[in-house]
């Protein structure tokens, strides 16, 4: 259910966030010299600039999610600020899908579905003077709902298969010509397995990530000291990972992981039944060394 926003005095955080999308200038650093409320008009009614006003709308999204990753709303104890947090997500969220329906009208009207508002948002657009202002719709006691993904991540394998049938039905004989015969299936080149660098690292200091009784906070030697989050604390407790030797592929793209950044990601085996196991090398292989 959607919280009342119970603290008196909104702090920076949310302020930030409500500029965004409010009607009024808000005074605060780091606010948008452009408002969604008038950056619309501007591009849509009077320049007709539709791809100024998707990028205004992405840079709004990308501020919801950086306040979602500078609030941590999995930490907060304070239950007037959680209030306070999951209503000015609710709102962005109202707001983001009211902003989002003229270009993709089946995500805006998803994620007015599982806000649990019972009008449909083109009868609000059309009878709710303020629906594009904050507040301007009462959204506190709303029943959220949990639906499916609104953009479900692209099977590439899925996707590489229907472009090779859609080829090979547009030129048959280019497809016969360029058959051959392989064993096994998802096969790689060795260039391809060469740009994942590996190498093998010492476990320094290992805890348990805060609100998570899966992930687990590494730092981790591996020639130089960088910070590891896997999701093996099912398994592993942080003392049972002192001092080994992992496998640890060292060049991913750092990700956040509960607030928490990850410059890495360790190599573990599973079996049929979901048992992991991390890979350890069997000899003491210095810190750094790489794995090929």
């Amino acid at each position: 259910i959607v919280p009342d926003p119970v603290v008196s005095k909104e702090r920076d955080k949310e302020k930030i966030v409500r500029a965004r999308f409010d009607s009024e200038s808000v005074d605060v650093q780091g606010g948008p010299a452009l408002t969604l409320y008038y950056g619309f008009d501007t591009f849509i009614s009077t320049k007709l600039e539709f791809s100024h006003a998707v990028s205004l709308l992405w840079s709004a999204i990308n501020s919801v999610n950086k306040y979602i990753e500078d609030s941590a709303p999995w930490k907060e104890k304070d239950r007037g600020i959680l209030s306070n947090i999951l209503y000015t997500l609710a709102e962005s969220l109202r707001l983001i899908a009211v902003y989002v329906y003229p270009f993709m009208p089946s995500a805006g009207d998803n994620i007015w579905k599982q806000l649990g508002i019972n009008t449909g948002i083109e009868e609000t657009i059309a009878s709710s003077p303020g629906y594009r202002e904050w507040a301007g719709y009462k959204l506190s006691g709303t029943r959220t709902s949990k639906g499916g993904a609104l953009f479900p991540r692209i099977d590439l394998k899925k996707a590489k298969e229907t472009r090779k049938s859609s080829e090979d039905r547009v030129n048959p004989s280019r497809s016969k010509e360029n058959k051959v015969e392989t064993s096994g299936d998802n096969l790689i080149s060795i260039s391809d397995f060469s740009k994942v660098r590996l190498k093998v690292g010492k476990v320094i200091t290992a805890e348990k990530v805060e609100g998570s009784n899966k992930l687990i906070k590494l730092q981790v030697d591996t020639g130089e000291t960088r910070q590891v989050v896997a999701g093996i604390g099912k398994t592993y407790s942080p003392n049972d990972l002192l001092g080994k030797k992992v496998a640890v592929v060292t060049n991913l793209q750092p990700a956040k992981l509960m607030g928490v950044e990850s410059q890495g990601m360790l190599l573990a085996a599973t079996d049929s039944e979901g048992a992991l196991s991390i890979l350890t090398v069997d000899r003491d292989v210095k810190e750094g060394a790489k794995i090929k």
